[in-house]
């Protein structure tokens, strides 16, 4: 009895120890798989950052695959808005604001600081909106790109980064 009962035991810890296997696994908003006899290259946008290189023109980030993905926050586009981007983030000189609306808007734009300020103001009008934006005078931080629509007001925030 004594035997039979260790010889479970064994048997029950090794298939609990091997019943889980642990693989690297990214989600992301884009990338791929390469493979062939010799190699395997995987690719994704949007890995976090652990290397980063500078010289007077030039910044090079090195990233990796990351096993766990947290997600804290995502919101749902306000109605009437059928696609909106904000790019790049982090930026530098400048930023791109690209959206598409069910029908045309009066939108106004205003680039804000991190401490309340108005750094730029814009009203457009239309459907589709591609909208840049200088950002070449403001020094590195947390911005806000606010947009109004229909009297309701939305922020996306940003980062600028100067590269010294």
């Amino acid at each position: 009895m004594r035997k039979a009962s260790i010889c479970f035991i064994c048997i029950f810890a090794y298939i609990f120890t091997f019943s889980q296997i642990n693989k690297p696994e990214i989600l992301g908003t884009a990338g791929d798989s390469f493979k062939n006899n010799t190699m395997i290259l995987d690719w994704t946008i949007g890995e976090a950052m652990i290397t980063t290189l500078t010289n007077e023109s030039t910044q090079i980030t090195q990233g990796f695959h990351q096993s766990t993905i947290i997600i804290n926050d995502i919101k749902e586009l306000p109605s009437g808005i059928e696609a909106l981007n904000l790019f790049p983030n982090p930026a530098s000189n400048h930023i791109t604001l690209q959206s598409k609306f069910i029908k045309e808007q009066d939108i106004d734009l205003d680039l804000i600081a991190i401490n309340g300020e108005r750094l730029f103001s814009k009203h457009v009008r239309g459907f589709n909106l591609n909208e840049t934006i200088d950002l070449s005078t403001l020094p590195s931080g947390l911005y806000y790109l606010s947009f109004g629509i229909d009297g309701l007001n939305y922020s996306i925030p940003f980062t600028i980064q100067k590269i010294n």
